[in-house]
């Protein structure tokens, strides 16, 4: 398996220029601004424009032209106060189909050598079908790259002192605690890596599970705190201060891993996703629900093979 070698400095914002929901940008940029003080990162805002959208823009009264795209884009970019952003883009997609646009995103982005790519979950004004919503959606299924989500459920922290790290233990936690410790030591926070053993299978429960079912690894809670020395002292070596946390739990993890979320006071979550899957229709229903209800921003890495 081959990983993401991320310095964490070369951002693309997927921006929505319709996009009216006023928390959800405060949230975005503010956590894009947390990236940049922090990571010295610069910022790419990115809009990939289909034909379908192009031709419902020549219909409106305005007749907005994509030049008028450019300059809303701008209107937001001198709004949000951030001082590494480059000139807005908009990428021309031929096919109307979200896949076709996403995948228009993803390859820009391997292009130019792109760390991670920023985007919303979901937004409720503006313009109908446009880049958020199942945008983010078909970029969780279908990005190699790390990605970071915000939603609109919570106002983005002011900083980012602590990241919020579930883990199952497994093969891709193992990748993915590397790039988590190098984006805490970008950031100069601290890191709480957390299991959760379920009483009922007796397995640790996360990201193994394609499609909403789940593949536990069998393990004793002694064995998963064992585990868990490891992570540590990844962490140690690069001198991030890191705690190691694993529980019996009996329901929801998803919920479990949300109530932990708040007890920690966690800024930002990371999490382990699998290698991309081989059924296109098919993701971990827990990374998906994680994005959709976690209040705070996640970041998503993947390895690829």
């Amino acid at each position: 398996m081959l990983i993401h070698k991320n310095n964490f400095n070369k951002i693309v914002w997927a921006m929505n220029p319709f996009d009216r929901n006023k928390k959800l940008n405060q949230s975005m940029i503010r956590l894009l601004g947390n990236l940049e003080k922090m990571s010295h990162a610069s910022i790419q805002p990115v809009y990939v424009l289909s034909p379908e959208v192009a031709n419902q823009l020549a219909q409106q009264e305005t007749n907005l032209s994509e030049n008028d795209l450019l300059q809303q884009m701008k209107k937001i970019i001198r709004a949000s106060g951030l001082k590494t952003v480059k000139p807005p883009i908009i990428l021309k997609e031929k096919i109307n189909s979200r896949r076709s646009e996403v995948k228009c995103l993803i390859d820009y982005c391997k292009e130019k050598h792109i760390s991670m790519i920023a985007v919303a979950t979901h937004a409720r004004h503006g313009f109908p079908r446009l880049m958020l919503g199942s945008f983010a959606e078909t970029l969780l299924l279908l990005s190699s790259l790390p990605l970071v989500f915000v939603n609109p459920l919570e106002t983005a922290p002011r900083s980012i002192k602590k990241i919020f790290f579930p883990t199952d233990l497994g093969e891709s936690s193992k990748k993915a605690i590397t790039c988590t410790v190098n984006l805490a030591d970008a950031l100069k926070a601290k890191l709480q890596i957390y299991s959760i053993l379920h009483i009922y299978r007796r397995g640790v429960l996360l990201t193994q599970d394609v499609g909403g079912m789940s593949f536990p690894m069998w393990i004793t809670i002694d064995e998963a705190k064992e585990k868990g020395k490891s992570f540590l002292n990844i962490a140690k070596k690069k001198r991030v201060a890191a705690e190691f946390k694993c529980e019996e739990a009996m329901g929801s993890v998803v919920d479990a891993l949300l109530k932990e979320l708040v007890k920690s006071k966690a800024d930002l979550i990371s999490i382990a996703a699998e290698p991309l899957p081989k059924l296109p229709m098919m993701i971990g229903s827990v990374t998906r629900q994680l994005v959709r209800r976690a209040s705070r921003p996640i970041y998503i890495y993947r390895p690829v093979s």
